[in-house]
């Protein structure tokens, strides 16, 4: 099982998602996913696109935004990936 981050962007927007990879013994693998946030941005410019990253340890999630007016970095922390 491992963590994974996933960016989606539709229209104007773009969702951040966090998720599980499982491969059960015996069984096809599969992932579960579940909301994590949405940055907002306006996506005008290079800089203002989410650019998401997680963490080796999976434990926080960088990305940028400018919701602010301003191209900025954010950290999301204390998310719960989804269970299996």
């Amino acid at each position: 099982m491992c963590e994974k981050l996933a960016n989606d962007r539709v229209g104007a927007y773009s969702y951040l998602y966090v998720g599980t990879y499982v491969e059960p013994e015996g069984d096809d693998p599969y992932g579960v996913v579940k909301y994590l946030l949405l940055p907002r941005t306006s996506w005008r410019s290079q800089a203002a696109h989410p650019h998401a990253f997680l963490s080796p340890d999976g434990k926080y999630v960088v990305f940028q935004s400018d919701f602010t007016g301003q191209p900025q970095v954010y950290v999301a922390y204390d998310f719960e990936y989804p269970e299996p």
